[in-house]
C-alpha cells in the first residue's frame, strides 16, 4: 500500500526524515519496502504564462509562443495541440532537467529559436495514461506565474510503499497508519 508521508503529517506530529520513519516502522512490524520521492529529477521547471500563440513560419504543425515564466518573457516553439493564450503551464527552462533524465536546452526548431519546453504530465511523471501524453498539462488559473511546479504540484513529498500483512489490515488506511506512526 503508498501512503504519502504529508498525508500522515495532517494527523500526526512526524520530526522524523522518511527514512527514519521508514526504519521504525520497519522495526514495529510494518515494513516500508521502497520510499519513492515525485520530485526526483525536477530541477528549473516552473509556472508559466501563455502570452501568444503564432503559427510556425516553417512549418505547419508547430507554433511559436511568448510564455511569461516570471522574471522574464520566453520564446517556445512546440508541436502541442491544446496551447492557448492566458493558459498556466510547466515551463522546462533552458538547463532544466525532468525525470526521465532529458535536459533542456535552448534550441533551433526551423529557423526559431526555442528558449525552453512547455510539460506534459507524462514528462513530469505524474500521469502516463494517454491523456497524460496527449499535450501539454494546464494548470489552475490562479497559480502564481514563476513558481516552482514542484510546490505547486505538492511533489515535495515522500511516497512510503508499505508491505501489510494479513494480520495488519488496520493499517489499510492513513488513520491507522498515523496512530502507528505515533507510537
Amino acid at each position: 500500500m503508498l501512503i504519502s508521508l504529508d498525508w500522515l503529517k495532517d494527523y500526526v506530529d512526524i520530526d522524523l526524515s522518511p527514512v527514519e520513519l521508514a526504519e521504525k516502522m520497519t522495526m514495529a512490524g510494518i515494513i516500508i519496502e521502497h520510499i519513492e520521492y515525485p520530485s526526483d529529477g525536477i530541477e528549473q521547471v516552473v509556472v508559466g504564462e501563455i502570452l501568444s500563440v503564432e503559427a510556425h513560419p516553417q512549418a505547419d504543425k508547430l507554433k511559436v509562443l511568448q510564455v511569461n515564466v516570471g522574471d522574464k518573457v520566453l520564446q517556445i516553439a512546440t508541436g502541442a495541440p491544446n496551447v492557448a493564450v492566458g493558459q498556466k503551464v510547466p515551463v522546462a527552462l533552458p538547463g532544466a532537467k525532468l525525470p526521465s533524465g532529458k535536459e533542456i536546452q535552448a534550441a533551433d526548431f526551423r529557423g526559431v529559436e526555442s528558449c525552453g519546453m512547455l510539460c506534459s504530465a507524462d514528462e513530469l511523471n505524474i500521469d502516463h495514461s494517454e491523456e497524460g501524453k496527449a499535450g501539454i498539462m494546464i494548470l489552475p488559473s490562479d497559480v502564481e506565474v514563476g513558481k516552482d511546479i514542484i510546490e505547486v504540484l505538492g511533489l515535495d513529498d515522500a511516497i512510503m510503499d508499505m508491505e501489510l500483512t494479513p494480520n495488519r489490515s488496520d493499517c489499510m488506511s492513513v488513520w491507522n497508519t498515523a496512530k502507528e506512526a505515533a507510537a
